[in-house]
């Protein structure tokens, strides 16, 4: 009997333990079972797509967790988005441990235009790249602009057109790069090449000197009142005017220094005139329209002159060279404007300018004729010369 009860007893004892020590097996198995989470990039641009891989703690590719992006479950395995900003993506399955947290940073993607030359010159050919704010090269996607014009590939030869600067962008989709500026150097033309024609000097003196450079290498400039003419040469950058009056020659009356091409059409020179400015002045020159040659028969009859739109004075042009000039109006402002009526004799001064003037030349005036709008109007300035040639009225001529 005694022996009979020892023996349940012992198999209670040893079934106690398998299921004491099977319970154990299970808990140290379920604590095992844990999730690793890896992305293809961490870094990321807006619209850039990222691949994720799942394992478990043996190292067993793990194809059905699910992937929760700020808590979000994604479809998948792969994710896009379209706002920048930072994203916490964890990786969970039932009876496993989730993964550790890991960080995606998703940025707005910039372009950044570059070029191999800073500066450059008329037909050298310039190369551009790109690439955005994860260093990559883009070139090959973007389409380059040369000064707002796009170009075919990422080559562009510089024209003599082009101007000092090359503005330069790339554009993505709606994506704009920085704007990169080129310099472009240009051979200086000679000054004899583009120094012929009318010009204005202007901040040089106390008054404005207009300029004729002449194709003969001849020059003419009114100069308070004086015509000033003779030969012009060029040696180096300076302009060396020789006055010729009276069959006397002044050599070097004036230097012109050109001290910066700013266009073809306007420079910054240093004047020196003998006996006046010797030590010369800074100003710049400003290319005019080219004088008309001026038929004095297209003058011969009765003229309004109006400024501003009033009635200044009218005066009649005779063709045997007398003229007669009503008394001015409407002249406050204007000094010595109401001298013009002694005017009574005029002649041609030069290539576009009459002058006018009184019996004895006490009262002098030149009147340029700037252009014939039509058969009965004339665009004109007058000049006074009492003691300071400077003062000018510009008028309209309209023919009564």
């Amino acid at each position: 009997m005694f022996t009979k009860k020892i023996i349940p007893f012992t198999v209670l004892v040893l079934l106690s333990l398998f299921v004491f020590s099977c319970s154990s097996d299970d808990a140290s198995s379920t604590e095992e079972l844990t999730l690793t989470l890896q992305a293809n990039s961490q870094h990321l641009l807006v619209g850039e797509e990222v691949s994720f891989t799942v394992s478990d703690n043996n190292g067993k590719t793990v194809t059905d967790a699910t992937i929760l992006v700020d808590n979000k479950a994604i479809v998948g395995y792969t994710y896009k988005t379209t706002i920048s900003g930072i994203y916490q993506v964890v990786a969970t399955k039932p009876n496993y441990q989730n993964s550790k947290t890991i960080q995606l940073t998703v940025a707005e993607e910039t372009l950044t235009v570059k070029a191999n030359k800073e500066i450059a010159k008329p037909d050298d050919i310039i190369t551009f790249s790109a690439i955005n704010n994860e260093q990559k090269d883009l070139t090959s996607k973007v389409i380059f602009f040369v000064n707002a014009k796009p170009i075919e590939g990422n080559t562009y030869q510089v024209k003599e057109t082009d101007g000092t600067h090359l503005l330069v962008y790339a554009q993505k989709n709606t994506i704009k790069s920085n704007e990169l500026a080129i310099q472009i150097e240009k051979e200086q033309p000679k000054i004899e090449q583009i120094i012929r024609g009318k010009w204005k000097l202007e901040n040089a003196a106390s008054h404005e000197i207009i300029y004729n450079f002449y194709e003969d290498d001849t020059f003419n400039f009114v100069y308070f009142g004086t015509l000033m003419q003779g030969e012009y040469r060029i040696i180096g950058d300076k302009i060396h005017m020789d006055v010729i009056s009276s069959g006397f020659k002044m050599t070097d009356y004036s230097i012109m220094t050109i001290k910066k091409h700013i266009s073809q059409n306007e420079l910054d020179v240093n004047l020196i005139v003998s006996g006046v400015h010797e030590q010369g002045q800074n100003g710049r020159l400003i290319r005019l329209k080219e004088d008309l040659t001026l038929d004095l028969q297209k003058l011969v009859g009765t003229w309004k002159a109006e400024a501003n739109g009033q009635k200044l004075f009218t005066i009649t042009f005779n063709d045997n060279g007398s003229c007669s000039v009503i008394q001015a109006e409407n002249t406050t402002g204007i000094p010595n404007m109401e001298t013009v009526q002694y005017m009574s004799k005029y002649e041609k001064y030069s290539a576009n300018t009459v002058i006018l003037e009184n019996r004895n030349g006490a009262y002098t005036y030149y009147l340029t004729v700037e252009d014939f709008i039509n058969a009965n109007e004339i665009q004109a300035t007058l000049f006074e010369y009492v003691l300071f040639p400077q003062k000018s009225t510009a008028l309209i001529l309209k023919k009564m």
